[in-house]
């Protein structure tokens, strides 16, 4: 027996046709876009983009630029330089819109830690103590954690206008210190102290 198509075989098949035809000309379904294709969309804004999807795009790109990474080496302070210690850390922080995320670690304390802290430079202000995990001898330590900044501490992280400072038992005017500095974003402090 031979195969005829119904009315209703044939109009089914059109309809199908017809959607599948519009979801590609429309691009729904089409999950195969590069995210490269995506962002040179996002970046040119469009005709078709609405007031609300311009915005997001905006905060995104205004996000991205408020991203910015510095380091500070610490060394030896002039408090110690008659008896060296051999101390010294790293730093790298990242600013995050009204936060800072430090990540670091120091070592090589000739008596126990005691604190540290975020200063301004010259004015010695403490903008921020810092809270560390200390290691077992209470002379190395790590940190790894988000503080928030005022908007004057921001203008000063930016101008290269804090310090960061670890106190010991034995120097609690500071064992070693070092400056932040901004870095491109695409270097990070040297790994250079142990544990």
């Amino acid at each position: 027996m031979k195969y005829r198509p119904t009315i209703r075989t044939v109009a089914l098949g059109i309809i199908t046709i017809g959607i599948t035809a519009a979801m590609s000309l429309s691009g729904c379904g089409n999950q195969s876009r590069s995210s490269n294709d995506q962002s040179a969309i996002e970046e040119t804004g469009s005709p078709q983009q609405t007031d609300q999807e311009q915005k997001v795009l905006d905060q995104r790109r205004t996000k991205s630029d408020e991203f910015l990474t510095f380091e500070a080496n610490l060394t030896e302070s002039e408090e110690t330089s008659e008896q060296p210690t051999g101390a010294k850390g790293t730093a790298t922080f990242s600013l995050h819109s009204d936060s800072i995320h430090i990540k670091g670690k120091f070592s090589g304390l000739n008596s126990a830690y005691k604190k540290s802290a975020i200063h301004k430079v010259l004015e010695s202000e403490k903008v921020t103590s810092l809270t560390p995990t200390i290691g077992n001898t209470k002379k190395s330590g790590t940190w790894e954690g988000s503080y928030h900044l005022t908007e004057d501490e921001i203008s000063a992280l930016k101008s290269d206008s804090l310090y960061i400072s670890v106190y010991s038992e034995a120097y609690e005017s500071s064992a070693i210190k070092g400056q932040i500095r901004a870095v491109d974003s695409t270097n990070t402090a040297a790994d250079s102290t142990e544990q």
